[in-house]
């Protein structure tokens, strides 16, 4: 099946990730949510991210006013 990595701030956005999320479902693609998804890894959760990302079919992203943790070259 195809996927869909949901993406966004989660702290404001919760509902409408699920929505989106149930979105994917009738769609007919697997959503990727990473509060669901993202047990215990090996790697970083950027570099998880950016794996899960690049192995999905479609990225949804969700812009709201908050932004996620700024990496080392102080991007979000």
């Amino acid at each position: 099946m195809p996927t869909a990595f949901i993406s966004s701030a989660s702290r404001d956005l919760g509902a409408d990730r699920r929505a989106a999320a149930a979105a994917a479902r009738t769609a007919g693609l697997e959503p990727f949510l990473y509060e669901d998804e993202m047990g215990g890894r090996a790697a970083s959760p950027e570099v998880a991210c950016l794996d899960e990302v690049r192995k999905s079919d479609l990225v949804i992203l969700l812009l709201g006013p908050w932004y996620g943790s700024r990496t080392a070259d102080g991007k979000s």
